[in-house]
């Protein structure tokens, strides 16, 4: 897609910026776009989504930079975005690369609302806590809370009724107690009581998720519709938990995620929609080597054979020494892991104590000296 200039000429392209406020609030941005839904005519008002209704698309040339600021209603609160690099509740800058980019701005207080299956007769819902009620097209009960609160609701049947169960999205299901995390505008529930029909509660947005490795390392992140490179997107339903893996490559180890999860856990588990945008962080492994055992093989030759473990390819230097001077050298090139490198005696060699000095090279340049052996040789049959 590209915008038209004045002219006709085809302009550069042009990316789109999902701006999704969940909750009693807006989000105005800086430079502003055209809308994607009105004719690409330039954005004149904030986008208001306070009814829950659906992200707000506007248009940008490729390589902008936006400003977003949040205000919320009279009375409520902005939380914060669901970029981990725009922290707080400030305003928020992104430079829009991709092709579609999303945004969500979350406000306090959320509805949660729960829909009673059949007439509304089987029974009623109550939660764990104080909270205010409220009212939602639709649904037999409304509460407000806080965003990313993890309530339990509890099913009371009605005499003479009994409780089936709970649609998806509160868990478990099939149990009369159970959890649901409220992250949307409004966040819906579903009680299923004596032989109703399941209950088909409203769908909510979508939102374009995006996963960015970061560090001079190099690794791999899996989930359910992302295989990644450098970066990748996917579209996910507002709310749905995604689960990413980190795998370090060889020579590398993984850094952390940018404050979604804890720093040391390889696994990520989240919903999407309070959280677009992660970074994964691999950073190069510092260079290691040890010396594993050092034997003397006889046969046709005397060798001392060194086990040498490096976790990057290398190049070691072993020097048999008698008396401090070096009698034998050989610099082989070691491939990370374990490698056995073998040092042939010379046969004018004397039986005797002798001493191996170990030293390889660094990836990034110098040299690391390894604690050096002593070993015995016997004579040369």
């Amino acid at each position: 897609m590209a915008l038209a200039t004045a002219s006709g000429e085809r302009a550069a392209a042009v990316v789109e910026l999902q701006v999704g406020p969940r909750g009693p609030g807006s989000v105005s941005a800086s430079p502003a776009g055209v809308d994607l839904d009105n004719g690409n005519v330039a954005v004149t008002e904030p986008c208001d989504r306070s009814d829950g209704g659906d992200s707000c698309r506007f248009g940008y040339e490729q390589g902008t930079t936006v400003t977003l600021n949040a205000r919320a209603d009279s009375g409520r609160t902005f939380v914060g975005w669901s970029d981990p690099d725009c922290p707080g509740t400030g305003s928020c800058t992104l430079t829009l690369d991709a092709a579609a980019t999303s945004i969500v701005a979350l406000f306090s207080p959320l509805k949660l609302a729960v829909r009673y299956s059949g007439d509304g007769e089987g029974g009623t819902v109550t939660i764990d806590r104080q909270a205010n009620t409220c009212t939602e097209g639709g649904a037999d009960a409304c509460f407000e809370l806080a965003p990313r609160s993890e309530v339990r609701l509890t099913a009371r049947p009605a005499a003479g009724h009994t409780f089936q169960g709970w649609s998806p999205g509160c868990e478990p299901t099939n149990a009369p107690t159970c959890t649901i995390g409220v992250n949307d505008q409004p966040t819906w529930a579903g009680a299923i009581f004596d032989d109703d029909e399941a209950l088909q509660l409203p769908t909510t947005i979508k939102v374009q998720f995006r996963l960015e490795k970061t560090g001079d390392g190099g690794g791999q992140v899996t989930a359910s519709k992302l295989e990644c490179g450098d970066e990748c997107t996917a579209q996910f339903d507002y709310g749905q938990t995604v689960t990413l893996t980190a795998a370090p490559d060889s020579g590398s180890v993984f850094g952390g995620w940018n404050g979604v999860c804890a720093q040391t856990e390889t696994t990520c588990s989240f919903p999407v929609g309070p959280i677009t945008s992660v970074k994964a962080q691999f950073a190069r492994a510092p260079f290691a080597a040890r010396v594993v055992g050092v034997s003397v093989a006889y046969g046709g030759s005397r060798t001392v054979v060194v086990r040498l473990s490096v976790n990057e390819a290398t190049t070691a230097t072993l020097r048999l020494l008698r008396s401090g001077r070096a009698i034998a050298t050989v610099r082989p090139r070691v491939d990370p892991g374990t490698t056995s490198v073998r040092l042939r005696v010379p046969k004018r060699a004397v039986a005797g104590a002798y001493r191996i000095a170990i030293a390889v090279a660094k990836p990034d340049g110098g040299t690391l000296t390894l604690p050096g052996r002593n070993v015995f040789v016997r004579r040369a049959r």
